[in-house]
């Protein structure tokens, strides 16, 4: 009887042993979840504070890109959102970079006359880049980060 007193007692022990383990880890795993809620917070905060610094360090240094993410021609683009006549005209500006630099001069070529169109991708900035979502632009930066904007 002692031996069957002895293995119950054993047994209880180590399933609070257990309980208290799973308790542990799930308390640990709850504050891992909190700090990442957190950390999510604070990096689309930021995100929002520089999108714009963003946006426009991608047209001097990564126009291809851009363009990509624009036209939602990137692999990893959310199925296509109309911007309409505000996102046309910014792309057409992006397209210009690409072909011709990031300046502000006017280039003749051909016969033909073209320009840059500063105001355009200004007003499609401001008005928070119609026809690229954020989460488009955020899952881009997790896969090409951006060192400094």
């Amino acid at each position: 009887m002692k031996k069957v007193m002895t293995i119950k007692r054993h047994k209880k022990n180590s399933l609070d042993a257990i309980v208290r383990r799973e308790m542990v880890r799930r308390s640990k795993q709850e504050e891992e979840n909190r700090l990442k809620l957190e950390g999510n917070a604070l990096m689309l905060e930021g995100f929002q504070k520089n999108k714009a610094e963003i946006l426009y360090y991608l047209l001097r240094e990564r126009p291809h890109d851009l363009l990509e993410l624009i036209t939602g021609m990137w692999i990893n683009s959310s199925p296509f959102k109309d911007g309409g006549i505000v996102r046309t005209r910014a792309r057409i500006h992006i397209m210009f970079v690409i072909e011709f630099g990031y300046g502000e001069e006017v280039i003749k070529l051909d016969g033909k006359v073209y320009g840059p169109s500063w105001d355009a991708f200004h007003q499609w900035v401001e008005e928070g880049n119609p026809g690229l979502p954020d989460q488009d632009l955020m899952l881009y930066l997790e896969h090409c980060p951006v060192d400094k904007v």
